[in-house]
């Protein structure tokens, strides 16, 4: 085996976990970012609005809170499943 085979083959193992985590987790993950600074209801073109999605649930009393519930829930139900 030549030193360049040596070298290639664990990288072409590796390739195809590679593309499926990017295809899977990377590309939608920074899909989703870009979408959270738009204005799309799936009909029409998105419309760039910039930081006003994230004011707009920043200010929200409903996501306040929810967050406070959901911290609740993580801190003191989820360890009892563990006991």
């Amino acid at each position: 085996m030549s030193d360049r085979k040596r070298l290639l083959t664990p990288y072409l193992f590796v390739l195809p976990n590679v593309l499926i985590f990017l295809i899977f987790v990377v590309f939608p993950a920074i899909y989703g970012l870009v979408l959270s600074f738009t204005k799309w209801d799936v009909i029409s073109d998105p419309v760039f609005v910039g930081l006003k999605n994230y004011i707009s649930i920043f200010s929200s009393e409903s996501f306040w809170d929810t967050t406070r519930k959901t911290f609740i829930y993580v801190f003191a139900v989820v360890p009892w499943t563990f006991v």
